[in-house]
This record gives structure tokens, C-alpha cells and sequence, in this order.
């Protein structure tokens, strides 16, 4: 992607990395218009990708077993009927990271169930199998 001016830069903690995401997702102005790059606290590594695609990872393994945002078996995994989550941005949030993950190359959530990915995704075939 070929963004304007300069990239935001995520500072996340791994031990805290959807609590770091919701934070920095919040910030007005935050990655919409730029590009970003992620930055792990405690570590020297340069974004050029590579944690990038880590971080996703990471967060998808987090956010797996969420029992706050998600039901059902291991990799079938459906959105839960929570208020509270609904109430305080929690499943808004998890949208946009799907949509920062597809825009930057990062891999997309394996853990949920086909029919969610579609409809996330806004496949218009529920029934065809996408491959990720």
C-alpha cells in the first residue's frame, strides 16, 4: 500500500496486545490516512514487515479464545451475543483489525467459522470455500 505522509507506529506489549490495540485504535486520527508499522516494547526490531505479520498473528492466537468475544469449537469459532463487548467497541474494534490485517498483508483470522469469515469479509457466496 502507498500511503501518504509518515507511517503510525503501534507500540504494543505482547503480554497486552488487544488491550495496546484497542488503545491505539482509539486515537483520533490513528492509521486511517497512514501506514503503519508496529513496534514490540522491549525490542530493537525494524518494521519492514516482518512484525507486522507477527503482530497479527499474535493477536489472532490472542483473541482465539476470547470467551468475551467468541463461542464454539477451536477453529469454528462464532461471535458471542455480549452487550457489554457490543456496548464498549469490543467487536468494531476486531473489525478493523481484520481490515488493517487485509490491507497490510497480514494474515486473516483462521479461527472462525467459515459463515463469519464470509460475512466479514462480505463475500457474496456464502457457500464457496476461500482459502487463506
Amino acid at each position: 500500500m502507498n500511503f501518504n505522509g509518515p507511517r503510525q507506529t503501534l507500540r504494543i506489549r505482547r503480554k497486552h496486545i488487544w488491550t495496546d490495540t484497542k488503545s491505539a485504535l482509539s486515537e483520533e486520527g490513528c492509521i486511517v490516512n497512514h501506514g503503519i508499522c508496529v513496534k514490540f516494547d522491549g525490542e530493537e526490531a525494524v518494521d519492514s514487515g516482518g512484525p507486522l505479520r507477527e503482530y497479527f498473528e499474535l493477536l489472532w492466537k490472542m483473541l482465539q479464545f476470547n470467551a468475551f468475544l467468541f463461542a464454539g469449537h477451536e477453529n469454528c469459532r462464532i461471535l458471542t451475543h455480549n452487550t457489554y463487548a457490543l456496548n464498549h467497541n469490543e467487536f468494531y474494534f476486531f473489525g478493523e483489525c481484520i481490515a488493517l490485517s487485509v490491507m497490510y498483508g497480514g494474515s486473516l483470522p483462521h479461527f472462525l467459522s467459515q459463515a463469519v469469515l464470509s460475512y466479514v469479509l462480505d463475500e457474496t457466496t456464502m457457500g464457496e470455500e476461500i482459502i487463506y
